[in-house]
């Protein structure tokens, strides 16, 4: 009785054993989850065979493991004892059709009651797969650069515009675009992760544009500007327009008037000072007195054009004092 019931346990545990061995060799033969190698092979060599649930070298969120899709597998058609395996003995190649964490219902060579058979089995066709979250969107930056900051958000130097485009993934980043000036200067760069466009900038007011493209998608920005490095022009008349006196001298009070230009922020103003710390706007009628004047144009953008003249006013008759003597 001892003997009869080892020789059931033993042979109950090489069915197992010999069932388990069929069922894996079966899976060999399918998509029959993400550890299949065949699968695997399939996905890492980016093949588009029946293998292959999706192709990686297109579709960026193919896992590593089997994808969710129409998926073949291998059915045994028949078994039999082969060098004291249960093995199969042909294939019916079946494709199935998996949704999200399905099971199938099919069939794997294995032994009951010491017989080699087909025995039902539930394929797991496919994985579960969680919803892929996209890659990141390029970056792009404009940034407007400038070496002598004036008024108002002008820049008086030194103004250039630097573009950085990003691909966060580290793949290849594009960045095209232009200044909308005259010459329609270009901004452009490409590189590996990211890349740096560096354009100087011409005088003028205007505005940047460009596109950051990467694989996962295309970006815009812009940027205004302000630049005027140069300084305003200035000139200045007089009324009288020369001394009407002797030695120079102003007897009537002149009238010192400003003219200023500048073609790229324009005029902000005219001024005049008889000793540097006080300052008056054009036009100034100048008191008595000798001066050195300083006259000046400032632009919008804050940039001085400065000179000087000298005066000597004198708008007051000479008293004549006498006396009459007593007789």
């Amino acid at each position: 009785m001892q003997h009869s019931s080892l020789r059931r346990m033993f042979l109950l545990g090489l069915a197992a054993v010999t069932l388990a061995v069929a069922i894996a060799f079966a899976a060999l033969h399918g998509e029959g989850g993400e550890n299949d190698p065949l699968c695997t092979l399939g996905h890492s060599l980016g093949a588009s065979s029946a293998w292959a649930g999706c192709n990686p070298t297109q579709d960026p969120y193919c896992p590593s493991g089997c994808c969710i899709g129409k998926t073949r597998y291998d059915i045994p058609t028949g078994c039999a004892w082969q060098n004291g395996q249960c093995r199969p003995t042909g294939y019916d190649p079946q494709t199935l059709s998996c949704t999200s964490g399905c099971l199938t219902t099919s069939v794997a060579c294995g032994v009951v009651n010491g017989q080699c058979q087909l025995v039902s089995h539930t394929l797991t066709c496919c994985t579960s797969l969680p919803t892929p979250t996209p890659p990141p969107p390029p970056t792009l930056t404009l940034e407007f650069q400038c070496s002598l900051w004036g008024l108002g958000g002008w820049c008086r130097d030194g103004g250039q515009l630097k573009a950085v485009g990003t691909d966060p993934s580290g793949g290849t980043i594009t960045v095209s675009g232009s200044l909308n000036d005259p010459a329609n200067t270009p901004i452009a760069c490409q590189g590996t992760g990211s890349c740096t466009a560096i354009v100087p900038l011409p005088e003028g007011l205007g505005t940047a544009q460009a596109t950051a493209t990467s694989r996962y998608g295309k970006v815009q920005a812009s940027m205004d500007w302000l630049y005027d490095p140069t300084y305003p022009a200035l000139q200045f008349t007089l009324a009288p327009s020369s001394p009407d006196g002797q030695n120079g001298w102003y007897i009537t009070a002149p009238t010192v008037t400003l003219q200023g230009s500048d073609a790229t922020s324009g005029i902000a103003s005219l001024e005049i000072s008889p000793d540097g710390a006080t300052w008056y706007p054009s036009p100034w009628t100048v008191p008595d007195g000798q001066y050195n004047l300083i006259l000046r144009a400032m632009d919008r953008a804050g940039n001085i054009t400065q000179t000087q003249t000298a005066l000597q006013v004198d708008t007051t008759p000479p008293q004549v004092l006498y006396q009459i003597p007593s007789p």
